[in-house]
């Protein structure tokens, strides 16, 4: 028999409810309702929705606004929209939603129960399509496992074995069942074909004939990958591959297996980077799994601080206030086994956290922290400490120079009804009103629902005078809302004032961030990775923009995302990705008159009238200006410049990336990377900056490990910071290393950095 459909209705009126309720129970449909958006989020949790009734004007948050925040977690969710009053915004809002069908009050429930069936049979039959591929899938699963398992007998080995142990530690580490399915089949393909290859199988078919092209190119990633497997669903894959003969290797295949989500084969940095994403993406208790592992790690690291940081906002945010304390204590107990630059940025983060749940001590914290990111020119981040200091009430001006990045994005819910109730007069309340009006532009959701929920009507007029001074773009269902108000009649005037002028739109700024796994943001909102129907769609956008807005010629795309594809195929294959990408950006919030991405002739581009910001342009920009520097012998200006490029560096370029030409720009920024490093080293050596001079010799070896130069720099350091023994050990390790690589022993230069270490002591 076939299951019912299940439908979430959000309804305020409660007779309507009722009455919708049980005429879509008598219809043979299975009802969740809820009477606001708050406890429809919460019910929405639970099984999966095929489809969802709405209300469009509700208290708090309108039915809209739960619609776009559910298909952020279901983009495929089919809905209907009732509302007593359509505006032509709320219409252009339905439909960038992709809202299934719009009923305007009063209507029939004949009406209602049409719209209902006629969405009913669209989920019925993706039912029967998503049934189909998964048939499909099961039988090329089970037809490449019975081929590798019979050959796996003959050949005495256990390559099947190590398949299923890698879909046992991806799904253990929480990544899609359907992608570790598609993966499997892909990497039980690449089993196949060696064999094939070995000639321990006569016959195998190509490619083109067995795996549709996304599996095939899985193969592929896998195959080429060259890095060390992480706890990626691709590390995974690319462990059970190596694996396949190596004891060793099969050993920790199989402890990731035995014990998912441990911590031993991932990163502290991946961690974090992982659980980013899950608290962007709304899956707070992966987040809490990939962070509990990244805090767990020995080893003490600004990625470990980071992820206690992230783990006390998430403590706080469930109302456990002692153990989000105990966690910023922590975190702040690593500081001093820290070099410079990475205390300073888990400073800087815990003093804004301790801020934004309510702790004095974080403003004595920032104000510790101020002097230390005056010294390493990290100019930015201590614009963000002076605003923070001066809206907490310290005397402390804001600063002079603020660009709106991730700092402001991720604690904006702190900084925005500060800034907004800011009033210190003069130079210092321009400053501030010229920085929030930034942040309003980029979060107009954010700010929408601080003014709907603030129970001040001067608090509320006062934003509409400034409001007026700044652009409307996504304020104008706030504006509707407050047009309502009839407890308020100024307001009511003020909001139908603005809502009658006309304004011409600024969009928000999309930024990209490369440097360390792929971020887009929009505005104040990090798009969750939810919204991308394939990876390729995220990844041809971090294409596009590595481009610094040039054209590429769709046949090189093509050749890149799809190698050893038919063209005719390729070029059908880069439309669809076009128009996931498209299509996520307008759930996300991007206008529907806006095109992100536009196509001229052959080739295709990021739309150049758009304003965008990218880390990996701000980088080259930064390290360029330091090597300028250096040439000139300017080395106070180039330890600035460096400096800020360094703090750029949050990890290898889209290291969630399988994809070729993601790997060569990856190694081309690892040499990068590395200049970078040598000579922000050398310049802090110079200057008598020593702590930061071992702390970027220090990353230097963490790219290689044998490199002589580092080793030398980290040990001249130690020498003259007094510190003699440190610098015994780390010859110790360079020794060690370059006879175990390389089989080298250390250079004249180093020997000789050893003795005079040995003879000061």
């Amino acid at each position: 028999m076939n299951t019912p459909i299940r439908v979430l209705l959000l309804e305020d009126d409660e007779d309507l409810r009722e009455a919708i309720f049980e005429l879509l129970e008598e219809s043979g449909y299975a009802v969740v309702s809820a009477g606001n958006g708050e406890e429809a989020l919460e019910k929405f949790s639970g099984p999966p929705f095929e489809l969802a009734i709405f209300d469009v004007k509700l208290p708090g948050m309108d039915g809209l606004e739960v619609l776009s925040d559910i298909k952020a977690q279901n983009p495929e969710l089919l809905s209907i929209v009732i509302t007593g009053y359509a505006t032509e915004q709320d219409t252009i809002r339905a439909l960038r939603l992709g809202v299934g069908d719009y009923l305007k009050k009063p209507f029939s429930m004949a009406q209602l129960l049409e719209s209902t069936a006629r969405l009913a049979r669209v989920a019925r039959q993706r039912r029967a399509l998503d049934q189909k591929e998964q048939s499909a899938l099961d039988l090329m699963l089970w037809s490449l496992e019975l081929c590798l398992g019979s050959l796996d007998q003959l050949s005495q080995t256990d390559r099947l074995g190590a398949a299923h142990k890698m879909e046992e530690a991806a799904l253990g580490a929480g990544h899609s069942p359907a992608a570790v399915r598609q993966l499997k089949c892909s990497l039980l393909y690449l089993f196949l074909n060696e064999a094939h290859e070995q000639g321990e199988l006569t016959h195998f078919p190509s490619s083109e004939e067995v795996l549709p092209p996304g599996l095939a190119a899985g193969a592929e990633a896998v195959k080429n990958h060259q890095e060390e497997p992480d706890r990626s669903l691709l590390g995974l894959a690319v462990l059970a591959h190596r694996s396949a003969g190596d004891q060793e290797l099969s050993s920790k295949l199989a402890a990731n297996a035995e014990e998912p989500g441990g911590g031993s084969s991932g990163s502290p940095g991946s961690l974090l980077a992982l659980a980013r994403t899950l608290l962007a993406s709304g899956r707070l208790e992966a987040a809490r799994k990939a962070l509990n592992e990244a805090a767990a790690f020995e080893r003490e690291s600004l990625e470990k601080g980071l992820a206690m940081v992230e783990l006390c906002l998430l403590r706080h945010r469930e109302g456990d206030a002692p153990g989000a304390r105990e966690l910023l204590r922590d975190s702040l107990s690593m500081v001093g086994n820290l070099g410079p630059q990475a205390a300073a940025e888990l400073s800087l983060e815990a003093g804004l956290a301790s801020l934004s749940i309510g702790l004095k001590d974080g403003a004595k914290l920032l104000t510790r922290t101020m002097p230390l990111l005056e010294r390493l020119k990290l100019s930015q981040a201590r614009a963000v400490s002076e605003l923070a200091l001066a809206i907490s009430g310290e005397e402390v001006p804001p600063p002079e120079q603020l660009e709106v990045d991730r700092f402001l994005l991720r604690y904006h819910t702190w900084f925005l009804p500060r800034l907004l109730g800011y009033r210190p007069g003069g130079e210092s309340e321009k400053k501030a009103r010229e920085i929030l009006a930034r942040l309003c532009l980029e979060a107009p959701r954010q700010v929408s629902r601080l003014i709907l929920s603030h129970p001040d009507e001067s608090f509320v007029g006062d934003f509409l005078v400034r409001l007026s001074e700044w652009n409307l773009s996504g304020y104008q269902r706030l504006l509707e809302i407050l047009a309502t108000r009839k407890e308020w009649p100024t307001i009511q005037r003020k909001a139908d004032a603005l809502l009658s002028r006309e304004q011409r739109s600024k969009l928000p700024t999309l930024r990209f961030y490369s440097l360390g796994s792929f971020e887009l943001w929009l505005g104040a909102e990090r798009i969750p990775e939810v919204y991308w129907r394939t990876y390729r769609s995220r990844f041809l956008l971090a294409n596009l923009v590595s481009r610094q807005g040039r054209p590429v010629l769709q046949e090189t795309l093509v050749e890149q995302f799809w190698p050893g594809v038919a063209p005719k195929n390729g070029r059908k294959n880069l439309s669809q990705v076009l128009s996931d990408a498209r299509k996520a950006l307008l759930e996300a919030g991007f206008p529907e008159t806006v095109e992100p991405i536009v196509r001229r002739h052959d080739t295709v581009m990021i739309n150049e009238e758009l304003e965008w910001w990218h880390d990996l342009d701000h980088f080259e920009s930064l390290h360029g200006k330091g090597k300028a520097a250096l040439e000139s012998s300017d080395r106070s200006k180039a330890y600035q410049f460096l400096r800020e490029a360094a703090s750029l560096l949050k990890g290898p370029y889209l290291e969630d990336c399988p994809m070729e030409w993601a790997l060569e720009k990856r190694r081309e920024l690892e040499r990068t990377a590395a200049e970078l490093y040598d000579s922000l080293g050398h310049c802090c050596y110079t200057l008598s900056l020593f702590p930061e001079a071992v702390e970027m010799a220090e990353k230097m070896l963490s790219l290689d490990p044998c490199n002589q130069r580092a080793h030398l720099l980290a040990m001249e350091s130690h020498h003259a910071h007094g510190r003699n023994e440190l610098a015994m050990r780390q010859f110790e390790v360079a020794e060690k290393n370059l006879k175990e690589e390389l089989g080298l022993e250390p250079s004249t230069e180093l020997l000789r950095a050893f003795h005079k270490a040995k003879l000061a002591l």
